[in-house]
């Protein structure tokens, strides 16, 4: 069995190496090379990356290959899919597109072009093979699932996957990584690989300070820096107050407005859901668990598929779900797919 191993020379990824090649499969090390800017060193893609991915290749004497995507990275997650969604008043979700088009992307032709056989990631999450179908199945370790960032993946790459991690608990896989001495390199990355300060300024550099208003029902109280550092259901950084606490409603990009309103007016039992992604066909409406952010816990509705497009009904009302934002759908540990949630359909 050849596997192409995609390594950032963390310890997940290095100890998801090591295992396979322990199990006496053939493996070589790829890192994807997609930022060369100002950002913050513990990253998965950055030449520091490079440099501890090597360096573990070499202790293990696998081959060690590097892929050089920082225009495309440039142009797909950090334009299209960062910037520009922050600019359209949503927020968005670079992780996810990230490993769609990069991580199981251009990394999933690199393993085809190189005939191995698998591509393997140190993501903590599982493959399912059911009725002769492919899915993502939650990760061993819970608190450690990383199936919500798997969403939006391909479907036709899942049968070419391996998650070495998916069967065991970050316990134990810092156990290995201790008695490998892994520590020495690198232990945890950041989030936002092409971020060094702060979203907030990082997106003034690029879109400018755009000083506006904040309004309460048709009443203006208040100003802000950017409607860009606002996102909805956000509470923190509003600087107004009328005696009840506010939170971030509507954001209005192009009369650069931004909008609050009280908790229970962000309260929705129905959203809609675009840019399907679904690992096998769906059609009708099925009773599904529903996650719309990470750290968020699934939550039982109806979900409605239409051709493009999904209409979620929470059995429960949800607290500000948010356009950009994805929606994973569950069937108890299986993951089914995903979409972009949006205020239109």
């Amino acid at each position: 069995m050849k596997v192409l191993v995609a390594i950032s020379g963390g310890i997940d990824s290095s100890t998801a190496l090591f295992l396979l090649k322990n199990s006496g499969a053939y493996v070589e090390g790829v890192t994807l090379f997609l930022w060369s800017k100002k950002s913050h060193k513990r990253t998965c893609c950055s030449l520091e990356a490079v440099q501890r991915a090597r360096k573990i290749c070499y202790r293990y004497g696998v081959k060690h290959h590097v892929l050089n995507l920082e225009e495309e990275f440039e142009k797909i997650i950090v334009e299209e899919n960062f910037t520009n969604g922050y600019a359209k008043g949503i927020t968005p979700n670079p992780c996810v597109f990230c490993n769609r088009f990069f991580k199981f992307g251009f990394l999933y032709e690199e393993m085809e072009k190189r005939n191995f056989d698998f591509l393997a990631t140190g993501h903590y999450a599982r493959i399912e093979k059911e009725n002769g179908k492919y899915f993502i199945k939650k990760a061993k370790d819970i608190e450690k699932d990383q199936s919500y960032f798997l969403a939006m993946i391909s479907p036709n790459v899942l049968k070419k996957l391996l998650f070495p991690l998916g069967e065991i608990t970050k316990k134990e896989v810092l156990k290995v990584a201790q008695e490998e001495n892994l520590f020495d390199f690198y232990e945890e990355s950041q989030d936002l690989c092409f971020v060094n300060e702060s979203i907030s300024e990082f997106l003034k550099e690029r879109l400018g300070e755009r000083k506006g208003s904040i309004y309460f029902k048709d009443k203006k109280i208040g100003t802000h820096n950017g409607f860009y550092n606002f996102t909805i259901g956000q509470r923190k950084g509003l600087n107004v107050s009328i005696g009840e606490r506010l939170y971030v409603s509507e954001i209005d990009p192009i009369n650069n407005i931004v909008k609050v309103d009280f908790r229970r007016e962000l309260m929705k039992k129905n959203i809609f859901v675009t840019q399907l992604n679904l690992f096998d066909k769906i059609r009708g409406e099925k009773k599904l668990m529903v996650k719309v952010r990470n750290l968020h816990k699934e939550s039982p509705a109806r979900v409605k598929f239409y051709e493009d497009y999904a209409e979620i009904i929470f059995d429960v009302e949800q607290f500000a779900p948010t356009p950009g934002q994805i929606a994973a759908f569950y069937e108890d540990e299986i993951l089914l797919g995903g979409g972009v949630i949006s205020d239109k359909r």
